[in-house]
């Protein structure tokens, strides 16, 4: 059982490191103000949004993966965390504003 929780809370790792990676691919000034050079996201801000709680299995897992995402990008992730009903009931109007989050889990 406890190998059973390992390989999913690293798969899930796995996973939240490569859908933030994707988010940090470009420097055409679309998204915070790149300091780096072509490619690069040093000095960038990605703002997350997600419900998972900081002790659960995905909020673990979403802690490790942006810790992976800082160290291979040089960005910056800002959490700012919201509560399920929050994002259920904001996130179609946030979605269609200039204050939605770079990443965000939704169901």
């Amino acid at each position: 059982m406890r190998n059973t929780k390992m390989a999913v809370t690293t798969a899930v790792s796995a996973a939240a490191a490569l859908a933030l990676a994707g988010c940090a691919g470009s420097d055409d000034g679309g998204n915070g103000a790149g300091d780096g050079g072509e490619g690069s996201s040093e000095g960038q801000t990605l703002r997350m949004w997600h419900f998972e709680g900081e002790d659960s299995a995905m909020g673990i897992a979403w802690a490790e993966a942006v810790e992976i995402f800082e160290e291979e990008t040089g960005a910056t992730v800002e959490f700012e965390p919201r509560s399920f009903e929050q994002i259920r009931t904001t996130a179609s109007q946030v979605l269609n504003s200039d204050e939605a989050p770079d990443v965000l889990e939704y169901n």
